[in-house]
């Protein structure tokens, strides 16, 4: 290690002091993020894309929650604790480690594309975090059938927009995930066979695989 510095942080301080006098692009969150979706849009599933949809939103909500003075995605290179912070807000919420472990590296994929196009400096916050140790959820149990009913009759009386009664009954007879549902499409039903026709549901190695459902 070069005499002088005491720790990776120090070097990574170092790191940005040095480049705080070059001319860097202001690169905003949406900007960013925009910029990367457009770049894997059509280079992975539906159902992933979506995925990695939601983690972007939930990065930022935490944004407006904890930084909201915070505007670029340099501004967030020089804080040693801003990944750290994500970390525990999402934690604080009770959220699935498997899933903020996901967030996390979508995230550090954001940073990482915007600096191999040099859109910002080189330091990734998410990069040198520690992984974080995946814990396993409790086994889910069945709903019982008479509290299944006060749930329908209860999705029945939701007076909004999306018609969330038929969307819960859809994913509890035929056993679609959540995504798939999302992203249905009138196409998509089959009655002359009774099927649910689900395109690109699941990427191989080789080949994407499609499926059909009962309705």
């Amino acid at each position: 290690m070069a005499a002088g510095w005491r720790t990776k942080k120090d070097m990574m301080k170092q790191k940005i002091s040095s480049l705080s006098d070059e001319p860097t692009y202001k690169v905003t969150f949406e900007q960013g993020i925009q910029f990367w979706k457009k770049s894997k849009k059509n280079t992975i599933t539906d159902s992933s894309f979506n995925r990695y949809d939601t983690y972007l939103i939930n990065f930022s909500d935490f944004l407006k929650e904890k930084y909201p003075h915070v505007k670029y995605f340099d501004e967030t290179q020089k804080d040693d604790n801003f990944a750290i912070d994500f970390r525990d807000y999402r934690l604080a919420q009770g959220r699935a480690t498997k899933t903020i472990k996901g967030e996390e590296e979508t995230i550090a994929g954001v940073y990482k594309l915007l600096i191999k196009k040099k859109k910002i400096p080189n330091i990734n916050p998410f990069e040198d975090l520690e992984p974080l140790a995946v814990v396993p959820v409790q086994k889910r149990q069945a709903i019982p059938k008479d509290e299944l009913k006060k749930f329908f009759e209860g999705a029945k009386k939701i007076n909004q927009k999306v018609f969330w009664y038929g969307l819960y009954m859809v994913l509890y007879f035929t056993g679609m995930r959540r995504d798939e549902v999302r992203l249905m499409e009138k196409s998509w039903v089959n009655f002359e066979t009774g099927h649910f026709e689900i395109p690109k549901t699941k990427m191989d190695k080789k080949k994407i695989i499609s499926k059909t459902v009962p309705i």
